[in-house]
């Protein structure tokens, strides 16, 4: 057994604690065992004193709760009225220009409908002008072919319109028309200072209802064409200032067409 005198022994004591057990007898004033503590009991949880709530922070919420409500409240109102007129402004003017594209097809339609109407006015004034002369020259020719008599007026106003020098004439008409031509001639209704002696010949050319007056005077050549085609002309060119078919022309097919 070693000396407790060895300096490596005595350091190694000197660094053990030393540990003395507490008595009864010993002071123990601030000292106390310390236990081990029981993992198998829960610790209740302390308690957490709540802070008093402040009256003015209540009110603030309370407010700016309303406040955000109104707002929210405001702001989809204005904007449902902001959207509803512009839809509406929208839908407007997509009502409108449908409306101008349908009244513009409308006064398409209208005026393709219009226009040969004022067409076809225009084409039956011209029309009925035609079927006018028409029926004017029809009368006439049918007054003339009836009553044949009305020859001796138009014999001497050609006889009358000859030279002065004229002493003889013929007047050539249609067949049908010389035996009231020569009655007329008979009776001395035809006979002027302008011509003495007056003689009748037949001629299937000529249009009833109109007679040529030839001069038979030696030396004077004269001829008045009085027939009905001649006579017609000058009074359309005198009262409608146009050629228009005589009498005894065929009627056109489209005056045929106007009249029915």
């Amino acid at each position: 057994m070693k000396s407790s005198s060895d300096p490596v022994q005595s350091a190694t004591v000197d660094e053990v604690p030393l540990v003395r057990p507490l008595t009864a007898g010993a002071d123990a004033s601030g000292i106390s065992a310390w236990a081990l503590p029981d993992f198998d009991v829960p610790e209740a949880p302390s308690e957490v004193l709540s802070e008093p709530l402040d009256p003015h922070a209540e009110e603030l919420a309370r407010a700016r709760q309303v406040a955000e409500q109104a707002g929210f409240a405001a702001g989809h109102a204005q904007g449902e009225k902001a959207g509803f007129a512009a839809g509406h402004a929208e839908g407007l003017a997509a009502a409108l220009a449908e409306q101008t594209h349908i009244q513009q097809r409308f006064q398409g339609w209208l005026q393709s409908l219009t226009q040969p109407l004022a067409d076809l006015d225009a084409e039956v004034s011209l029309q009925m002008a035609r079927l006018a002369a028409q029926m004017a020259r029809a009368i006439i020719y049918r007054e003339l072919t009836i009553e044949p008599e009305h020859l001796d007026v138009v014999a001497r106003t050609a006889i009358e319109a000859l030279p002065v020098a004229v002493r003889a004439v013929t007047l050539v008409c249609h067949p049908d028309d010389a035996d009231a031509l020569q009655a007329a001639v008979d009776q001395d209704t035809i006979q002027s200072q302008h011509a003495q002696t007056v003689t009748v010949r037949r001629d299937a050319t000529v249009t009833p209802g109109g007679l040529m007056v030839e001069s038979n005077t030696v030396g004077v050549e004269s001829l008045v064409d009085a027939s009905l085609e001649a006579r017609w002309a000058a009074l359309c060119l005198r009262v409608l200032d146009e050629q228009v078919a005589g009498p005894a022309d065929p009627i056109e097919t489209e005056m045929n067409e106007a009249a029915e």
